[in-house]
């Protein structure tokens, strides 16, 4: 096996044929033509499902901001799809141009960084349509409901992680993953043949083993990986299962999916130098189509949840109309009834005074007084009203 620093040639074939060379000699190999045609089954799966995410993407503008589902993660997909047909193509020609190594190297060191990425986002997108907290992250009252003077106690639904500080972690352990990967592929940690072709079936059965402190090393990125998507898995599921706009009436629905397909990942890197590379291709690919299925339920969920939306707004803009309509049609209705009341008040309060005052006159009239002759000689005066 030559290898001259960064300039070497994929390893995979060579590496596998010393292990069983040093196992046993009068073992018989896997067959190199099944093995080419397997790896290049693998390739042209991870081939469709790329072209899946892009058609969901381009059918869904809500996935356009998100770089993490519009690029990382159909990228991913063609980058696993050009590292097994590379190996098909080892398998089958015994040899690969050292430079194109070098680019498949890195390739494969960007797989499990990737799939953390685009796994947390497209969690942190289907939360994010109900407005379910997710990773400590609340939607409490901002700066503005705190000059506006509110009570201390809106205190305790203020964020326990800052979205800025999450988006740094997450991307600084992205490309913490990245870095050890690189490490590995480049032997710059170790140069033992199986580290990157084995699973941890390797580590169980000769723990005391030289090379099992270095191969624990190489599976610890992607251990890692597994073991975080299984729990956005298990959020998924139970986002479907109870905040999702679709009522599931069971709780083995499609946002299942996720589960089993990060289940899948974690067999994928049990196995020993026999099945690793299958296994492991396998169980991402697997996860893949788990995660493209709850990808499209995500979008006619966010489609789901807009329809609603529009409904409310256009109700709220109806009802608001109707409001304003009853508002100004009580205004006319007051008006017309102060016409019709103050001026039959106007009139009969001028025909009252016209009776009193023809009273007043009637009761004010000219006395006139009469002086009549009494039986003795005398004059008595005598009132009259004219």
């Amino acid at each position: 096996m030559r290898t001259i620093e960064f300039q070497r040639d994929l390893i995979y074939l060579e590496a596998l044929a010393d292990y069983y060379a040093s196992i046993d000699t009068d073992k018989e190999t896997v067959s190199r033509t099944g093995l080419a045609v397997g790896f290049s089954i693998i390739s042209f799966s991870f081939f469709i499902i790329s072209l899946l995410i892009i058609r969901c993407n381009w059918n869904c503008k809500e996935f356009y901001e998100w770089n993490a589902i519009r690029l990382t993660m159909p990228a991913i997909s063609l980058f696993l799809c050009i590292h097994n047909a590379t190996i098909a193509y080892a398998y089958e020609r015994e040899y690969v141009n050292s430079h194109w190594s070098i680019v498949v190297y890195m390739i494969s060191s960007t797989v499990a960084p990737g799939i953390f990425i685009f796994t947390f986002v497209i969690t942190f997108l289907a939360y994010r349509t109900r407005s379910m907290p997710f990773c400590f992250v609340h939607r409490g009252p901002g700066r503005q409901n705190r000059e506006l003077g509110q009570d201390d106690e809106d205190e305790l639904y203020q964020p326990l992680v800052r979205p800025a500080i999450l988006v740094v972690s997450t991307r600084g352990f992205a490309l913490s993953l990245l870095v050890l990967n690189l490490l590995i592929n480049f032997n710059v940690i170790s140069d033992d043949n199986l580290v990157g072709l084995t699973g941890w079936s390797t580590v169980v059965k000769s723990p005391d083993d030289i090379s099992t402190g270095v191969i624990i090393i190489s599976l610890f990125p992607m251990a890692l990986v597994c073991g975080l998507c299984l729990y956005f898995s298990c959020l998924l599921w139970r986002y479907g299962c109870e905040f999702s706009m679709i009522i599931n009436t069971s709780f083995f629905n499609a946002w299942m999916s996720p589960v089993f397909g990060a289940g899948a990942m974690i067999v994928g890197q049990m196995f020993g130098p026999e099945l690793f590379l299958v296994t492991s291709n396998s169980g991402i690919i697997l996860y893949m189509i788990s995660m493209v299925r709850v990808l499209y339920e995500i979008r006619h969920d966010i489609r789901e949840a807009g329809d609603l939306g529009n409904f409310l707004n256009a109700l709220e803009k109806a009802r608001s109309d109707c409001t304003n309509t009853n508002e100004e049609m009580a205004v006319i209705k007051r008006d017309s009834r102060l016409s019709t009341v103050i001026v039959p008040n106007i009139s009969s309060k001028s025909s009252f005074d016209a009776v009193q005052t023809k009273e007043i006159r009637s009761s004010t009239k000219p006395v006139v007084a009469k002086r009549i002759p009494s039986a003795g000689g005398d004059e008595e005066t005598v009132t009259a009203t004219a």
